[in-house]
């Protein structure tokens, strides 16, 4: 059997994502992303970051990045603060939030991960899927590159 090498590498360094926003959002929301480190001997450090609404929203409260490690040949599931995803408080009135249309989150990685992302608006009415990763090109900086 011949494998057809013009489909998505969904194992990469770099990612680039959304949860779209929704009316129905709740505290039954879920959203989550499965990482898969499929090394066998080193670990991964994750770093997660979260966008600020396209640069559209000046007072808007940044969210800290997320730093995690992901033992070899082993996976995590990490759970993200719906309400903190979706709205964003205002830096100077952390009472008041700002709904967030583009709510896209960066991820960055040592090693080659795959990201397996769910979103559940109820219990029973969600989808799970994957992104296509970037190799980070070498002699590049590392960093986040957005296509």
């Amino acid at each position: 059997m011949k494998i057809n090498k013009n489909y998505p590498n969904t194992f990469g360094t770099q990612f680039v994502t959304l949860f779209p926003w929704s009316n129905k959002v709740s505290n039954s929301t879920s959203l989550t992303f499965e990482i898969v480190n499929a090394s066998e001997n080193e670990t991964a450090t994750i770093v997660i970051e979260y966008d600020i609404g396209l640069g559209h929203f000046n007072s808007m409260a940044e969210l800290s990045k997320d730093l995690i490690h992901i033992p070899p040949n082993s996976y995590i599931t990490h759970k993200f603060d719906t309400t903190m995803v979706m709205t964003r408080p205002f830096k100077d009135d952390r009472r008041s939030v700002i709904s967030v249309g583009a709510t896209r989150i960066f991820i960055s990685s040592n090693l080659s991960v795959s990201i397996i992302e769910c979103i559940f608006i109820t219990r029973k009415n969600g989808d799970c899927f994957t992104g296509k990763g970037k190799k980070r090109e070498k002699g590049k900086k590392k960093g986040i590159i957005v296509d």
